[in-house]
């Protein structure tokens, strides 16, 4: 058979994406990327919990049938893990084939892996990436409308509050020329009252982290009211004031004054580097510099939302580039060991350092942070623990993923 080139693979598997069912996905991209000679394709999604990749069927199942999780590979010692925690185009020979896997990626959110068997994927690699890209953006676009991928990446039963909770989350990882920002949000499975959320518009990053008290599915309501009353206040232009005081007016309301959550909205200025905040009664965001920790950003505190308070001042701090704020959930610190021992935040700002330290991304620092805090306690976390990572960078910084 004539092998086709790299820009008809594309160009064909692009075409016929448009009348194409999210579980057709794994078959079609076989059967195009055969014409090329590209042999054994496999297409990977991580997990929720971001420690195994989840082959998906090369041809539709149902729902109701052994689930592909069955044949997940752990990230942790595998190659394609090495492919997603690196963000690198791994290759090696297995059984005298050649094969190459390549991270999927959507912007710098890690979708998962691409594996490639045949020595054609040798000869045309930047095929093979752009292969990998525009699978990826049609994991994101068919995944919009089914089950099906959402359930290939659940290796656990999901509660109703965690439902609610990813519903309502952006991608756990955005990148610009300007701005990175990553989270994490454990347990996975079963998570409840924290949230965050973050926009990138003209000039500027708004981010905004809840901690809503309890847990289940109460809690999932309120920080759900929290973060929707948020991005409403920002899409109709209210300033961080204003925007503390609707989201209080909003949970208010919904509980009377009797529930309530902490929080910190803020915005960072991309040209400028300086960022603004208001403090409902969280933590406060610490900032990073080579590493190390340069001051926690104290401010007035501000009541936590829903209890009626006056709103803060906004407080400012000048950022420089490279410089990474943590806004962190009490979950995170305050998450103990069998012992008692507190996880803390001297222990978390070194494992930070020592994971930037050896040049992982941003998303993967998260992840790792998420592996300890779980070993920490045994797996079994005790209250919810959520990051979000704000790194302001250099405009001449290289933009390049792989």
């Amino acid at each position: 058979m004539a092998h086709q080139d790299g820009a008809s693979l594309l160009a064909n598997l692009l075409r016929r994406s448009h009348l194409m069912s999210p579980a057709d996905l794994p078959a079609m991209v076989k059967e195009e990327a055969r014409g090329l000679g590209l042999e054994d394709v496999i297409i990977y999604v991580t997990d929720y919990s971001q420690e195994r990749l989840v082959p998906l069927p090369s041809s539709p199942t149902p729902m109701t049938s052994e689930p592909a999780s069955t044949q997940a590979v752990a990230i942790e010692g595998s190659l394609p893990g090495r492919s997603f925690t690196r963000l690198q185009v791994v290759e090696t020979d297995l059984n005298d084939r050649p094969r190459t896997f390549v991270p999927l990626l959507a912007g710098l959110e890690r979708l998962g892996v691409l594996e490639v068997a045949g020595a054609e994927a040798r000869r045309s690699p930047q095929t093979v990436r752009d292969l990998a890209s525009l699978v990826a953006q049609l994991l994101i676009s068919k995944g919009l409308h089914s089950d099906y991928l959402e359930c290939a990446r659940r290796l656990e039963p999901m509660s109703l509050a965690a439902e609610m909770q990813w519903a309502l989350l952006p991608p756990l990882t955005f990148g610009s020329s300007r701005v990175i920002i990553s989270g994490l949000l454990e347990p996975c499975y079963e998570v409840g009252g924290d949230a965050f959320d973050y926009a990138l518009d003209a000039g500027q990053a708004a981010v905004g982290i809840f901690d809503a008290m309890g847990h289940g599915v109460e809690a999932s309501l309120l920080s759900s009211l929290g973060v929707g009353a948020y991005r409403n206040s920002r899409r109709i232009g209210l300033d961080l004031r204003d925007t503390y005081t609707e989201v209080d007016r909003v949970l208010s309301r919904h509980r009377g004054g009797e529930a309530f959550s902490t929080g910190i909205l803020g915005q960072l200025d991309l040209a400028t580097g300086r960022f603004t905040w208001v403090c409902a009664g969280h933590l406060p965001p610490l900032l990073l510099r080579g590493g190390r920790v340069v001051k926690s950003l104290e401010s007035d505190p501000g009541l936590p939302f829903g209890l009626g308070g006056e709103a803060p001042a906004p407080s400012e701090q000048a950022l420089e580039p490279g410089d990474r704020l943590l806004l962190i959930t009490d979950g995170v610190v305050e998450a103990r060991s069998r012992d008692g021992e507190l996880f803390g935040e001297a222990r978390l700002i070194e494992l930070v350092r020592k994971a930037t330290a050896s040049g992982y991304s941003a998303a993967e620092v998260m992840r790792r942070l998420k592996l300890e805090i779980l070993s920490h306690q045994e797996g079994h976390l005790s209250d919810d623990a959520t990051i979000l990572s704000v790194e302001w960078r250099s405009p001449d910084t290289d933009g390049d993923v792989l």
